[in-house]
């Protein structure tokens, strides 16, 4: 089976107004994005990955539901298929079943077939007694996956007969990201994902700097946030 590209990008935090801060500029965020589906339409992108935080926080429920409607609306228009992960600030808006229903997604943990690759979606919005995070109740720097997913991820690799895994998330498991970023079991998520000889690459956002780390042989890519400054970071990856 032939490869095909994958478009992925991270944190607009989109909003319509001004949000205060010291570097952030989420109005930008949707004209960052169709600038980038421009990009992607015409390198032949067949999905497209927003690895969590597709809303602020700032304005309300409703507000954020039309935020997250407005990005997923405008990625589709292109005709590529999308799928976009909860992240922190999206649970702190809503529950995570609601945002699933807005962004017309599956929850996580979940497995997308794109070519002859197995994209694995984990879920770091829990705290580490493991209970989820909840609307009004989402604090970014206790985060932690689940043991449940590390089943859901052996099954998913071990029973693919995909060539190449590649593994999703919001929240960071590279130890060498600003430490309140980190998942509180990131050694042990690690030591999960390593078990996957098929594992090619993690990508994750949550870390609006950015940062590149090889563990193991294994590359973790943390993508800087769309919603700071004019930058107007994305990558595209072949599987």
């Amino acid at each position: 089976m032939s490869k095909i590209k994958v478009g992925i990008f991270t944190d607009p935090h989109t909003s319509l107004n001004v949000v205060s801060g010291k570097t952030r500029r989420p109005s930008l965020s949707i004209g960052k994005i169709k600038r980038i589906m421009d990009i992607f339409k015409a390198e032949g992108v067949e999905y497209v990955l927003c690895l969590g935080d597709t809303a602020d926080g700032c304005g309300g429920v409703e507000y954020a539901a039309e935020m997250v409607k407005i990005v997923m609306d405008l990625i589709r228009s292109y005709g590529i298929p999308t799928h976009a992960i909860i992240g922190n600030h999206d649970c702190d808006n809503f529950p995570k079943d609601k945002f699933c229903e807005i962004a017309q997604v599956a929850p996580s943990p979940s497995t997308i077939r794109a070519g002859d690759s197995l994209l694995v979606f984990l879920d770091a919005n829990f705290y580490d007694d493991g209970s989820a995070y909840e609307p009004g109740h989402a604090f970014w720097t206790n985060s932690y996956i689940t043991p449940d997913q590390f089943d859901f991820f052996a099954d998913a690799w071990q029973n693919t007969d995909a060539e190449d895994v590649y593994v999703f998330m919001h929240q960071n498991v590279d130890p060498e990201v600003e430490q309140r970023h980190i998942v509180r079991n990131h050694e042990q998520v690690r030591a999960e994902l390593a078990k996957c000889p098929k594992l090619r690459g993690v990508y994750q956002g949550h870390y609006h700097w950015g940062h590149e780390t090889v563990i193991d042989g294994i590359p973790y890519h943390t993508l800087p946030a769309l919603c700071e400054g004019e930058n107007m970071p994305y990558v595209i990856i072949e599987v």
